[in-house]
C-alpha cells in the first residue's frame, strides 16, 4: 500500500541497512582493486654537500658539492596473496549479509505499518459504536429529566441517566484520542496524514489461512531474512579466518620499474652522467616473525567465527519459536475473526430491519441506537481481531521470508464527531 512505500523511503532503520549494504559494496570493490596492478611514480631532486678527508696526512680535504635528479615509475602485480583473496570472498560475503539484513528491516516495517492500520480500524468503529451510545444515553437522560419536572421519575434516576451520559462521553472521547493518536503513527511513518474516507474500513481484507506449522517452520528455516543474514555472518567469519592464516603465508608478486636519473659534474665528477635503469623479475616474500601478531589475529578470528555459530544456532532456535507461537496466534484469531464477521453481518441485517420498522413506526428510536451501537462494537471487535491475525500472519511472512506486502484496507482516521438525537 502507498504508505508502506513511503514509509520504505523514510523509515531510518530501512534508510541504515541500504547504506550498510553500499558501504559493503564499496568494500568488495576496494578489495576486488588488489587483482589489479599496482603504478606508482616518485621522483627526486637532490642538492649533495660532501667533505672527504682522507687518512692519509699528505692528501688534502676536499669539499664536493654536486645536484642529481631523477624518477622512478614502478608496477607491482599480486600473482598470489592468499589473505587477499580471503579478504575478497569475506567482502562478498558481508554484502550478501547485508542485503540480508536490509530485507529483515523491510519486513519488520511492514509489521509496524499493519498494527497501526487495523488499529485505526478497529478504534474507528469503537468510536461509532461510543457514538450511537451517547445519543441513546443523551435521549434517556432528556426522557427521565422531562419526566422528573412533570414528577414522574425520581431523582436518583436522573443523576444515574446523567452519569452514564458523562461515561458514554468519556469513551467516545477516548476512542477519538486513540483513533487520533494512530493517524499520528501512520503519518510519522508515511510523512503526511492519509486523506482517507470515515467509511474506508467497510473494506475489509481477507483472513490469511494459517497453513500447517511444518511449512512455515521449514520456510524459516530456509528463507528467513534474519537468519540467512546470521548465515552470511558466519561464513564471513569463516573467510575472516582464511584470511588471518593468510597472513602467514607467502606473497608472489611481479616487480617491474623503469628509472632515470641525473648527476651534475662536480670536484669529483669533471662531467655529469645520465643513467637509464629498467627491471623486471619476480619478488616472493614469507614472513618469519612478527612477534605473535599472526597468531594472535588467527585466534580472534576462529573466537569470531564461533561466537557468530552460536549467534546462529540462537537465532535459529528463537525464529522456530516464534514462528511457531504467531502460527498458534493466527490460527486462534482467525477462528474468533471468522466467527466474530458472521456475527457483524447478521447484526447488520437485524439493524436493517429494525431500521424499516423505525421508519415505519414500529420501532422507537432508542431501539434504533441500540442496535446501531452493538452493530459497531461487533464492527470494531471484528476489525480487531481480523487485525490480529493479519499482524499474525505478517510476522510469520517476515520471520519465513514469505510473500511480498500486499494491499490492506484503508483504515478509518476521520475524528467521529457524537451525533444528536432527540426522544420520541
Amino acid at each position: 500500500m502507498a504508505i508502506y512505500q513511503a514509509a520504505l523511503q523514510r523509515d531510518g532503520a530501512v534508510r541504515s541497512a541500504r547504506q550498510d549494504e553500499a558501504s559493503a559494496m564499496a568494500r568488495l570493490d576496494a578489495a576486488n582493486g588488489s587483482r589489479w596492478p599496482q603504478v606508482n611514480l616518485s621522483g627526486n631532486l637532490n642538492r649533495t654537500a660532501q667533505r672527504l678527508e682522507y687518512d692519509e696526512q699528505a692528501l688534502p680535504d676536499r669539499q664536493d658539492v654536486f645536484r642529481s635528479y631523477g624518477y622512478s615509475l614502478q608496477m607491482t602485480q599480486a600473482l598470489y596473496r592468499r589473505d587477499d583473496m580471503a579478504r575478497r570472498e569475506a567482502a562478498r560475503l558481508a554484502l550478501r549479509q547485508l542485503a540480508w539484513q536490509a530485507g529483515a528491516a523491510e519486513q519488520a516495517l511492514w509489521v509496524r505499518v499493519v498494527q497501526p492500520w487495523f488499529e485505526a480500524c478497529q478504534f474507528h468503529w469503537q468510536a461509532q459504536a461510543a457514538q450511537s451510545d451517547v445519543a441513546r444515553q443523551q435521549a434517556r437522560a432528556d426522557v427521565l429529566q422531562r419526566r422528573w419536572r412533570e414528577g414522574d421519575a425520581a431523582l436518583p434516576d436522573v443523576e444515574l441517566a446523567a452519569a452514564d451520559l458523562a461515561l458514554a462521553q468519556a469513551r467516545l472521547a477516548e476512542a477519538t484520542a486513540e483513533l487520533a493518536h494512530r493517524r499520528f503513527v501512520l503519518a510519522e511513518l508515511g510523512g503526511e496524514p492519509p486523506a482517507l474516507a470515515a467509511d474506508a474500513c467497510q473494506a475489509q481484507a481477507t483472513t490469511p489461512d494459517p497453513g500447517a506449522l511444518e511449512t512455515w517452520l521449514a520456510w524459516a528455516t530456509e528463507r528467513s531474512p534474519e537468519l540467512l543474514a546470521a548465515r552470511q555472518g558466519v561464513e564471513v567469519a569463516r573467510a575472516q579466518v582464511s584470511q588471518a592464516e593468510g597472513g602467514r603465508g607467502p606473497a608472489l608478486d611481479l616487480v617491474a620499474s623503469d628509472s632515470r636519473a641525473k648527476q651534475g659534474p662536480s670536484a669529483s665528477i669533471a662531467v655529469g652522467n645520465r643513467a637509464h635503469t629498467q627491471t623486471i623479475g619476480l619478488q616472493l616474500s614469507l614472513p618469519l616473525f612478527s612477534g605473535g601478531t599472526l597468531n594472535a589475529k588467527v585466534r580472534e578470528a576462529a573466537a569470531a567465527l564461533g561466537k557468530a555459530q552460536a549467534d546462529h544456532d540462537t537465532l535459529l532456535a528463537r525464529i522456530r519459536q516464534d514462528v511457531a507461537n504467531n502460527w498458534h496466534s493466527l490460527r486462534v484469531t482467525r477462528a474468533h475473526a471468522l466467527a466474530a464477521q458472521q456475527r457483524e453481518r447478521a447484526m447488520g441485517t437485524q439493524q436493517e430491519a429494525l431500521a424499516r420498522k423505525w421508519r415505519q413506526g414500529q420501532a422507537t428510536r432508542a431501539e434504533l441506537l441500540v442496535a446501531e451501537q452493538e452493530l459497531s462494537a461487533a464492527r470494531a471487535e471484528s476489525v480487531r481481531l481480523q487485525g490480529l491475525a493479519v499482524l499474525a500472519h505478517a510476522r510469520l511472512q517476515a520471520q519465513s521470508g514469505g510473500e511480498a506486502p500486499g494491499a490492506l484496507p484503508p483504515p478509518a482516521v476521520q475524528p467521529v464527531q457524537p451525533a444528536q438525537a432527540s426522544p420520541d
